[in-house]
């Protein structure tokens, strides 16, 4: 009697008893967790329009899809995905506030054949719709924590994504958008370093931080600062001249790198310094001794952190540290006044 073997297309997976068991555990568990977290479980079909991928340029292209024509004549595809179909069937519901899904079931895709990789996969996660803002970032990012104790996996890869970002990138990168939209897709890191590379990027990102560091230092330092309000208050301007002798070399060293638009930097540090020196007499009333003693304490922490910053031994974010100049005379008033008095 002959003996006949029934293969199953290469696009295809058999699941073995222990496999499915496996499964069925991660399932439950996930769906217990979406369950808590108020996220209603759907069942959506196996068949989609293909306009519905296609007219929405989310990224799935025909070659992808099990596609054939039905009865009506119309383009129709197996499941690529559930974003997609759970994004059509919250848009022709009557809800217009918050929605929580969760799914679970095959998707299917047509992939390249190499060993361990399937058109037929299985997916499980949910879809929180119209919850902006990070409240919904942090909802869905504790159940992921909640989430992965009961999966049992190791090595485990967390991607984040955000379509702000993602539009913003390609608009930079102006002509190489689809190239960048490729790799992007493709999720190719050895072609994203080359990307990179070629178009210099990191030199870009290099010669902002040199040029912010270069700002701060001439334009936000404790010397110049304090140096015009003295001025201003008492017509003494040896500080300032000492800061202009000191600043001759330092920009020597900056044009090195940032080339002539070191020269530009003298327009803010002028106009800084000049509505300091013009505000000095109505400021000087209201200063003690103490409140000028940390005013100059905070320039020099300034100064610290942009000294680390240059040597590359810390990126302080110098610029957002700048408002502590504004703020550190009112704060020393306020504490003088009344907080050391409750305390002592």
């Amino acid at each position: 009697m002959e003996e006949f073997k029934y293969l199953i297309p290469e696009e295809s997976i058999d699941a073995i008893i222990t496999n499915v068991e496996k499964l069925r555990e991660i399932e439950n568990h996930l769906r217990h967790v979406f369950s808590n977290y108020g996220y209603n479980e759907v069942l959506m079909p196996s068949f989609e329009y293909v306009d519905l991928y296609t007219k929405l340029d989310c990224g799935f292209t025909v070659d992808k899809m099990f596609q054939y024509i039905n009865h009506e004549g119309k383009n129709v595809a197996m499941r690529l995905d559930f974003t997609i179909p759970l994004a059509r069937l919250y848009a022709n519901s009557a809800n217009t506030g918050e929605a929580r899904y969760s799914y679970f079931g095959k998707v299917y895709r047509k992939e390249t054949m190499h060993k361990g990789r399937s058109s037929e996969f299985f997916q499980g996660g949910v879809e929180l719709m119209n919850k902006s803002g990070l409240q919904g970032d942090k909802e869905v990012m504790t159940m992921i924590q909640e989430s992965l104790p009961g999966i049992s996996l190791k090595n485990i890869l967390l991607e984040l994504g955000s379509a702000k970002f993602y539009n913003r990138l390609l608009e930079l990168v102006g002509n190489q958008r689809n190239e960048l939209e490729d790799i992007l897709r493709l999720r190719d890191i050895s072609e994203m370093k080359r990307f990179i590379s070629k178009n210099n990027f990191e030199e870009s990102t290099e010669y902002q931080s040199v040029l912010v560091t270069a700002i701060v230092l001439f334009c936000a330092s404790g010397t110049g600062i304090y140096g015009s309000i003295t001025a201003g208050m008492t017509g003494d301007h040896s500080i300032l001249l000492a800061k202009t002798i000191l600043d001759l070399p330092t920009a020597l060293i900056f044009a090195c790198v940032l080339g002539a638009v070191t020269c530009v930097i003298a327009v803010p540090q002028f106009i800084i310094f000049m509505v300091l020196f013009l505000l000095a007499g109505a400021i000087y009333p209201f200063c003690t001794e103490t409140m000028i003693c940390d005013f100059k304490a905070c320039g020099g922490v300034l100064l610290v952190a942009t000294g680390f910053r240059m040597m590359k031994v810390k990126e302080f974010p110098i610029a957002d540290m700048i408002p502590a100049m504004v703020l550190v005379m009112p704060l020393s008033h306020l504490w003088v006044t009344y907080v050391l008095p409750f305390v002592s």
